[in-house]
């Protein structure tokens, strides 16, 4: 993020343009053109230092008074439907991928994808791979392709935790911290990877790094602390169909675990299983597909009320 982000994310923060054009208005401030605009917000947008772009009423001036409420309710009565998958992204030729990335051509790449977190386990991934010089004979190469967390760096205990997991960095052969990745460059990435790991501690929220592992169809492997995302019935549909049982992509917190896991997937009959099980749930969970989800719950005939309100709740486990 430079300094021309830094002053359009101050800029759209207060006093939005209201106006059919408003990128258009703020691009004139900054001697931009629209375009740039619009594109350099989708990629603060893609990166998640913007995660959302909306209006805010203010009850006050509506004559309401808001107050923050939490309530518990019947599973049954829950809705949910999984993150979109866009199936515009393809990947390129891996070679080429290889080549714009300088990254070896004959290694196994294997990839960490998105902000440096503990959450998500990247620490772990770091420490796992950073003496894993081979896999099945073969030279490893691999990346944590993101940085630090633009929302988390300012706090004392993040930096502690950025700075360790530099330092295995640092220490190691074959682990590499590509710091912020620009979305013209995800394509690259996601096409010179072999495989994608998913080392997550908890399951917290929707993955969009799943959403784009899906779109470029990479094979992947997860922890079991994001194993409920794949309890929904289209993932265990897709399984069943071309013989994949969960266990063989998921591995415990550990590095045996973990290293067993990666050595399964990249097996030749395994790796191909995990290609077209991304295959299918990006051609179920594309966007019109989630759309369709969206408005079937939205013009539901007997609708649930809680508060007035549909309660939809929108993750990464799917109907």
């Amino acid at each position: 993020m430079d300094a021309t982000d830094k002053a359009i994310l101050n800029r759209i923060q207060s006093d939005f343009p209201i106006s059919s054009r408003p990128y258009a208005i703020i691009a004139d401030e900054f001697n931009l053109s629209e375009s740039e605009v619009i594109n350099r917000i989708q990629q603060l947008k893609s990166s998640g230092i913007i995660r959302r772009i909306g209006g805010n009423f203010v009850p006050g001036k509506l004559g309401y008074v808001s107050t923050l409420c939490a309530a518990k309710i019947p599973e049954n009565k829950i809705e949910v439907v999984s993150h979109g998958v866009d199936t515009n992204l393809q990947p390129i030729n891996k070679k080429l991928a290889r080549k714009k990335l300088n990254l070896n051509q004959d290694n196994f790449i294997i990839m960490f994808f998105g902000y440096v977190n503990w959450f998500k386990g990247s620490d772990f991934f770091a420490e796992t791979f950073k003496n894993t010089e081979k896999i099945l004979n073969k030279k490893v190469s691999t990346i944590i392709a993101g940085g630090e967390s633009p929302t988390m760096k300012n706090k004392g205990f993040y930096q502690k935790y950025f700075i360790k997991v530099t330092k295995t960095v640092a220490d190691s052969p074959v682990v590499n911290m590509t710091g912020y990745v620009a979305q013209k460059d995800l394509v690259n990435y996601f096409s010179a990877a072999d495989l994608v790991v998913f080392p997550y501690r908890h399951f917290m929220t929707a993955s969009g790094v799943m959403s784009l592992t899906l779109s470029y169809g990479k094979p992947f492997i997860f922890s079991n602390g994001l194993g409920e995302m794949f309890e929904s019935s289209d993932f265990k549909k897709a399984m069943s169909e071309i013989g994949l049982r969960k266990t063989d992509i998921s591995f415990r917190l550990s590095k045996r675990s973990c290293l067993r896991c990666a050595e399964n997937v990249l097996l030749n009959g395994l790796k191909a299983k995990m290609s077209q099980l991304a295959r299918i749930e990006r051609e179920k969970r594309n966007y019109q597909n989630t759309a369709y989800l969206y408005k079937q719950i939205v013009d539901a005939e007997t609708p649930a009320f809680i508060f007035g309100k549909r309660w939809l709740f929108h993750y990464n486990k799917g109907k």
